[in-house]
């Protein structure tokens, strides 16, 4: 079975999405709580979460060392009889990015 360049990346977003849905969720609740008082511009740090997390979950993957294989790979489940997969990569790597696109999306 051959996999192409095109739906590998659509499987890497797709491991990466309901991470980054959460992220953006807490993201927002961060700004409603904290906004005015952190300077916060939503549209920026939003931004900047889902390049940081896209990037982060990315090197996870290239440089992890082999022992973390195990742990960060692929996990099956069933949603309402619907066999999909997730990787706990995705939360990882939004909770690493969370922080520098609140550091970042402040504004001036």
């Amino acid at each position: 079975m051959t996999i192409y360049p095109t739906e590998l990346m659509v499987l890497g977003l797709w491991l990466v999405a309901p991470a980054l849905l959460l992220g953006l969720l807490v993201l927002y609740a961060v700004h409603a709580r904290f906004g005015q008082r952190m300077g916060l511009r939503p549209w920026r740090a939003a931004s900047l979460l889902v390049v940081f997390g896209i990037a982060f979950a990315a090197l996870i993957l290239v440089y992890a060392p082999a022992g973390t294989a195990r742990s960060l790979g692929l996990r099956d489940i069933r949603i309402l009889g619907w066999q999909t997969y997730w990787a706990p990569v995705g939360f990882m790597a939004q909770l690493l990015a969370l922080p520098v696109a609140l550091w970042l999306g402040r504004g001036r």
